[in-house]
């Protein structure tokens, strides 16, 4: 597997026999499955891994990851949770983000997942991802809703 972490310049990167790589993250399907395989490539553009999902990356590695991603647009954050409604199989969601209420389902197997302290990814049905940057610093309300979901 490879290592990445990021550099003092806060720039991701990988080691190659003692020497430090910037990567580059390119999604591989970004129109059919833009949250999932990414190719890791050097700045030549050389591919030099290629990952699957965040999912299979050590802890710190994935929370490295999954802010490389969201500096590259790849997630909206939800910024408050104005409701969720379970239904048969399904969840419904409906929250506020940057770019204004979203409505998205998930199966009803499928919980956020925790990628750091208060840090939370919820991937819906169609792939795309949703960020709870922060549990703790959310409004009352949105804790209220999502607390059963994230306890």
């Amino acid at each position: 597997m490879i290592e990445i972490y990021k550099n003092e310049l806060g720039l991701l990167c990988t080691r190659k026999q003692n020497a430090e790589i910037i990567l580059e993250v390119r999604p591989c399907f970004p129109w059919s499955r833009k949250h999932g395989f990414y190719s890791l490539r050097d700045e030549k553009g050389v591919e030099l891994a290629l990952l699957s999902s965040v999912e299979t990356l050590p802890q710190a590695m994935r929370e490295i990851m999954v802010e490389r991603l969201e500096q590259l647009g790849f997630t909206l954050k939800i910024l408050q949770v104005l409701k969720i409604v379970e239904d048969i199989e399904l969840r419904h969601f409906e929250v506020r983000t940057p770019c204004g209420v979203r409505i998205f389902q998930t199966m009803l197997d499928d919980w956020p997942k925790k990628m750091g302290q208060g840090h939370f990814l919820i991937t819906d049905l169609h792939g795309d991802l949703y960020q709870i940057a922060d549990f703790e610093e959310m409004d009352k309300e949105s804790k209220r809703i999502l607390e059963p979901y994230v306890a």
